[in-house]
């Protein structure tokens, strides 16, 4: 997908608006700038497995929600003859197989033409494409009268051709199951086609005579359609027509200004039409009230005008997405003109509604489209909208809390964002609490407000150290260690005897604890931290005349200081608290370090037993001398050229080799022999002797 600036205000009020958007856009790319580069899309329908579009030239394309092809299908177009038209021209259409194809035919058969005629492809549009919820079956009509239902997995397949254009379809929401095999479809009138046994169809009219059926709707067991008089909704279990809904606004050309129909749960249908905006609410009705009347009745619960003509409707959660189409006037020409299409956030209310965000979209070719040539679609299970123009589809999704991390980072409000990242840090994916908190620190700074960030610095950096050194060094860079200061002022101990070890003085720091803290546990674990003798010596001299003291450090520093130290310097007399426990885990810590002293020991010596073997076997293994070594004194051939000559060679374990004349000889102080190489470096086990002689 591709992210652009598709979301733009339309004035500056609210470019200046503190509200935070609800939804965040992406443009549809992939196969989809392909497609939409060659022809236009007519419709579109979302299954949460897939999506389905129609093109204006009568194609249908599978999409993953990538944008990427993954199933292509035809609708055959119709041809049309046209007479007179010249060799020239001719053959230039012919040329142009961009758009389905050419074909020339000669009236002259065997003679020279008198006459060309071109058969061309006339485009046929697909008026709209449904799926079943399985997302197994698709059907699909087009403007030329064709109607097609089919299996995606199977070869199950319905066509039929009309002669009228088909404008709409929709198949049964559970046309996998066999006891469900219906679908309405209709141009002048409502057909209902159902299958019948020995795989045969059956249809009947459900409504005719006012006009051609432009929009249908099929949920649960209710279908909705308009026509040019209004919407009625058909009880499929009934057999009975249980409401009518007229159109308000009959000025407006209902192929020009469609009826937009969807359904929020299975008793809830709401219709936008025009302007106007109506909740309606299918009801049981009491057994009392029937007598001749429908099972079921409508109440319209809410009912409300809008600002713009309405070009789609989608329910999210228990508000309203609406996309509207919009014409404003020009101030210089004063002529009405189209303008950016938008996509409203509303909260229905019975005779209004409250706007909660509106944002307007810059889709490619705008300036050309019309209300009818827009469509919104949507994903149920993951609250996607899909905004289809004929030149573009851009996909608009709710902000998730990255993104509103994101808007608080750009409007500078880092305290609202760490608390959000705090929050939410199990849902976050794209943002780090450290690096939020770490961007308010310097935020901080950039403002001169060192005060707040040297506070904040606890919080956020926590005992991270190398992030403490940054931080104090930063602060030191723009003489602002009066952050230190700020620390010892409010008393914020822990704070500041962090600072001080990270600037270096440990032993002030050790100091603050043991005065201040009056914890010996913490500067125990300071000590071991810092890893000082004399931060050790100074937490014994600071101990030696208190006995809670000594005996925190008789049960902890076994490990790092030899407790000798510290029990000669104890006064005689002086009564420690729990001394038979202390010396006693003294002695028990003592034997530790014994045994696992010994065990490294005895896992020392098998290791070099078992390497001393190694090396030994290799060693022993014979050394390969050939005609291509040298003597690594004189550099000639190792080998006489003449073998028949006697000759003597000394190869060391190294793997050196010297001719043994090029040897020093031996003496009574060095009785042995050395490789010249190696002994010069490094005199080992690999410098030892190994004489070959012929």
């Amino acid at each position: 997908m591709e992210t652009e600036s598709l979301e733009e205000s339309t004035d500056e009020s609210e470019e200046e608006s503190e509200e935070e958007p609800k939804l965040k856009y992406e443009r549809l790319s992939n196969g989809v700038t392909e497609i939409l580069q060659k022809d236009a899309a007519s419709c579109m329908t979302v299954h949460d497995k897939f999506l389905a579009l129609g093109t204006h030239y009568g194609k249908v394309y599978l999409l993953d929600v990538q944008g990427n092809i993954t199933q292509k299908f035809d609708v055959k177009p119709r041809y049309i003859w046209e007479e007179g038209v010249s060799i020239e021209e001719s053959n230039r259409l012919a040329c142009r197989q961009d758009f389905g194809g050419f074909f020339l035919i000669n009236d002259n058969v065997g003679g020279p033409p008198s006459l060309w005629m071109v058969l061309s492809p006339s485009p046929v549009k697909i008026n709209q494409i449904s799926l079943d919820e399985s997302g197994e079956h698709m059907g699909v009509c087009s403007e030329d009268g064709k109607l097609q239902v089919f299996g995606l997995y199977s070869g199950e397949e319905f066509h039929e051709t009309f002669d009228c254009p088909i404008k709409i379809i929709a198949v049964h929401p559970q046309f996998v199951r066999s006891s469900c095999k219906q679908f309405v479809t209709g141009g002048k009138k409502l057909l209902l086609f159902e299958r019948t046994w020995m795989n045969r169809w059956k249809s009947c009219v459900l409504h005719e005579g006012e006009g051609n059926i432009r929009s249908v709707q099929w949920r649960g067991h209710l279908i909705a359609w308009a026509n040019n008089m209004g919407v009625k909704i058909f009880d499929i279990t009934s057999k009975q027509r249980i409401t009518n809904v007229p159109r308000d606004d009959i000025s407006l050309r209902p192929d020009m200004y469609p009826c937009s129909l969807c359904w929020k749960d299975n008793l809830t249908l709401i219709i936008g039409w025009g302007t106007s905006i109506k909740i309606c609410s299918v009801k049981e009705r009491h057994a009392s009230e029937m007598r001749d009347l429908p099972s079921r009745y409508v109440e319209i619960v809410s009912q409300f005008e809008t600002e713009f003509y309405i070009s789609g409707l989608a329910p999210l959660c228990d508000q309203l997405v609406v996309l509207s189409y919009v014409k404003e006037v020009s101030e210089k020409t004063e002529r009405e003109y189209c303008a950016r299409p938008r996509l409203d956030i509303i909260q229905p209310l019975p005779e209004t509604c409250e706007e909660i965000s509106s944002d307007a979209l810059t889709v490619r070719g705008f300036q050309e489209n019309e209300c009818r040539d827009y469509h919104l679609e949507y994903s149920e299970g993951e609250s996607l909208f899909y905004v289809v123009s004929p030149r573009d589809v851009v996909v608009a999704k709710e902000r998730d809390q990255d993104d509103h991390i994101d808007w608080l980072l750009e409007k500078k409000k880092y305290e609202e964002a760490l608390m959000a990242a705090e929050i939410s840090q199990r849902n976050i994916k794209r943002h780090k609490i450290l690096d939020i908190g770490l961007a308010y620190v310097n935020h901080l700074v950039e403002r001169g407000e060192y005060d707040m960030a040297a506070r904040k610095c606890q919080k956020i950096l926590g005992k991270n150290a190398s992030l403490w050194e940054y931080e104090v060094y930063k602060f030191k860079e723009i003489g602002q260690l009066k952050a230190l200061e700020i620390c010892q002022q409010r008393n914020f101990v822990e704070e500041t005897v962090y600072l001080l070890s990270r600037m270096g003085n440990s032993r002030s720091a050790l100091k603050m604890i043991m005065e201040e803290l009056h914890d010996v546990d913490k500067a125990i674990e300071f000590a071991k931290e810092q890893d000082d003798g004399e931060l050790w010596e100074d937490l014994i001299l600071y101990s030696i005349d208190k006995p809670p003291f000594i005996t925190g450090l008789l049960n902890n520093i076994g490990t790092h200081v030899d407790p000798i130290l510290l029990i000669h310097r104890i006064k005689e007399g002086m009564e420690i608290p729990n001394l038979r426990d202390s010396l006693v885990k003294i002695l028990q810590d003592y034997n530790l370090q014994i045994l696992l002293r010994e065990g490294c020991k005895k896992i020392l010596v098998a290791d070099s037993l078992s390497l001393l073997k190694k090396m030994h076997r290799t060693q022993m293994k014979g050394v390969l001398v050939d005609e291509e070594n040298i003597c690594e004194s004189c550099l000639s051939p190792i080998l006489p050229t003449d073998a028949a000559k006697p000759f003597s060679v000394v190869v060391f374990h190294c793997r050196h080799m010297f001719h043994k004349e090029c040897l020093p000889v031996p003496s009574m102080n060095a009785p042995a022999q050395y490789c010249n190489i190696c002994s010069a470096k490094n005199r080992g086990p690999g410098s030892a002797i190994l004489e070959m002689k012929k």
